[in-house]
């Protein structure tokens, strides 16, 4: 479980706290926050420097896919999310680190990248690396199917037993959308989630 970040909660300043402040691995910049503020950083692998910008953007798969479309297309072909999560579990404490093996297409835009012949699910390709990465620093985390949604007064009782009978154990916006993106563009997406409701 991530640190309380001293306003009384466990946000980004206990993932802050939980992952040693900046994490890069592999030339990977993972997070780094200041309690909340985002920031510019380069992360160098080997001879290799590679500029990483991190900004916060907004709610939902849409916004995440302009985004990266846009840094797409000046070259980027490496990508880290992370932001807050919904938990469907009522054991899985504030805070805790959550790294997505696949996300429930529950949304509009990952359908413009993706057939819906697809399934439902999208496997979340760098959950392994990922997870090691994550391991490497002790912290402890889940690893969990996750709903992605924009349907926010649709997540019912209902719905929610369906998703975690199939596994998902939090709920978020973006999963799905940022890795039907990245496998449409043939890039690399990393994502992971902190749980705060």
């Amino acid at each position: 479980q991530a640190a309380d970040d001293g306003g009384g909660s466990a946000g980004l300043g206990g993932v802050r706290q939980a992952l040693g402040g900046l994490i890069s691995v592999g030339g990977i910049i993972l997070c780094k926050v200041s309690d909340g503020a985002a920031a510019n950083e380069t992360a160098e692998d080997g001879d290799v420097h590679t500029p990483t910008a991190q900004d916060e953007i907004g709610q939902g798969g849409g916004d995440d896919s302009g985004v990266d479309g846009e840094v797409i297309a000046m070259g980027g072909r490496k990508f880290v999310f992370f932001g807050s999560c919904g938990t469907l579990e009522r054991s899985i404490p504030a805070g805790h680190i959550i790294v997505p093996e696949a996300a429930y297409r529950d949304e509009g835009t990952s359908y413009h990248y993706r057939p819906v012949s697809a399934g439902d699910y999208i496997q979340v390709e760098t959950a392994d690396k990922l997870e090691g990465i994550i391991s490497e620093f002790q912290t402890p985390m889940i690893r969990t199917k996750v709903w992605t949604t924009d349907g926010l007064y649709r997540e019912t009782r209902k719905n929610m037993k369906k998703r975690r009978s199939e596994g998902c154990r939090v709920v978020d916006m973006e999963c799905a959308a940022i890795m039907a993106v990245a496998a449409f563009r043939g890039i690399q997406a990393y994502q992971f989630l902190y749980t705060e409701d």
